[in-house]
């Protein structure tokens, strides 16, 4: 039982050789003993229930129609799971550009996405208490929020600074902006909608400066003329 077993452990391992192989990965012939001879096996062939290999050397993995050099489907919610007791590492790469990306864990429960050429770096890390660490620019792509210019168009409802008072001493935080009590209750924040709402408020803050220029150099004005002195 255990000799039958091993017979079609490495039958199968002879099998996966073309599918590693179109990784890129080299991949070395099932080991032989002088104990055991092996009958040629062609494809397409269902290896196991629910395991086949088709003409061209690709495997399914719950499909008996491999698209792809491994092809998994699997109806529960973990299909791949990779499990090693001194972390877990999967590497992309392209050899015909010279593109490589390792996705690793390591020490500290921390998940790592680092570029392994042409120059190696972390690219992205997320720690085990949650942050996320970067290098680079972080760039995001919204198509539902605007930037807020239209701010500086002649027919934008500013409101005048004694209706955005009463409202800060009535709810307690800006116009505009969410509450704390509503992003509370979302349990989240978008980060792209916040943004565009503060560089709104920092233009809406802009026109108000500005019209508090103008009324402070009517102001002046009027006192260089009640003082007899030329205006400037």
């Amino acid at each position: 039982m255990r000799a039958s077993r091993s017979r079609s452990a490495r039958r199968l391992a002879m099998l996966l050789v073309p599918a590693v192989a179109a990784f890129g990965a080299a991949a070395e012939p099932a080991p032989q003993d002088d104990q055991e001879s092996f009958e040629t096996v062609t494809a397409p062939l269902t290896v196991e229930p629910g395991m086949f290999v088709e003409n061209g050397g690709l495997v399914g993995v719950g499909t008996s129609n491999p698209q792809t050099a491994l092809h998994v489907n699997a109806s529960s919610s973990s299909v791949i799971r990779m499990q090693n007791a001194g972390g877990v590492r999967l590497e992309f790469r392209d050899d015909a550009n010279n593109v490589q990306w390792d996705f690793r864990t390591t020490s500290g429960n921390t998940f790592t996405i680092a570029r392994l050429t042409p120059t190696p770096a972390n690219m992205m890390m997320v720690l085990s208490n949650g942050d996320l660490r970067i290098a680079g620019s972080l760039l995001t792509q919204n198509g539902t929020n605007v930037y807020p210019d239209y701010v500086f168009e002649p027919d934008y409802p500013l409101m005048p600074l004694a209706e955005v008072a009463s409202f800060i001493e009535t709810e307690k935080h800006l116009p505009g902006i969410r509450s704390a009590e509503e992003v509370r209750r979302q349990g989240a924040i978008d980060m792209s909608e916040l943004q565009l709402q503060l560089l709104r408020k920092v233009e809406e803050l802009t026109l108000y400066t500005i019209q508090q220029q103008k009324e402070i150099e009517r102001l002046q004005a009027r006192l260089d003329a009640a003082d007899g002195e030329p205006a400037n």
